[in-house]
């Protein structure tokens, strides 16, 4: 079946090709078309792929700075991954100091090519707070779960803060198996 998309490349971190795409999605009314045709036994032959971390780290010290540690946590989870061969999809990391509960830093790394980037970074240096991890990447769930826990506890320099695995839990996604299509009018 002939695609009824219409592709624009475009990169809103470089500026490139926006103004075409914004000429198309304010200039012309969207076709009304039925609902996509989705293989959902090959979607879900790629979703089993993946292994899925979720999990809450605590940190405490003193007068940390956790930016850094954001970034730290997320290169290291690159770099052990990648010493398994692991394949990263997206990692998201939250740290939310409990001190200032507006304060958040967040850091993501949307491949194991790429350098982790913060997209919120924290005010003020932190003595307590939670970290919140949302991993997927090509590996094993208990893979993903090892490679956590074994960077949590490492201790690493003196005076680095001290990281407590709170929860992690860890699995494949299950064969999508929908209820409901929409349907076209």
């Amino acid at each position: 079946m002939p695609s009824r998309a219409e592709i624009f490349g475009i990169s809103a971190r470089e500026g490139i090709g926006l103004e075409p795409w914004f000429d198309r999605i304010l200039g012309r009314p969207v076709e009304r078309t039925g609902p996509a045709e989705l293989d959902y036994i090959q979607y879900g032959q790629g979703e089993a792929l993946l292994g899925w971390l979720n999990g809450v780290i605590e940190i405490q010290g003193s007068s940390i700075d956790g930016n850094a540690v954001l970034l730290d946590f997320a290169t290291r989870v690159q770099e052990r991954l990648a010493s398994d061969g692991v394949e990263i999809a997206h990692l998201k990391a939250t740290l939310a100091a409990d001190e200032m509960a507006n304060d958040l830093g967040v850091v993501n790394l949307v491949a194991s090519d790429r350098t982790p980037e913060l997209s919120h970074a924290l005010i003020e240096p932190l003595d307590r707070g939670e970290l919140v991890i949302n991993l997927r990447a090509e590996a094993a769930p208990d893979l993903l779960k090892r490679g956590v826990i074994e960077i949590a506890e490492s201790r690493g320099r003196p005076g680095a803060p001290v990281l407590h695995v709170v929860h992690l839990e860890c699995f494949s996604p299950a064969q999508p198996t929908p209820t409901y299509r929409l349907a076209n009018d």
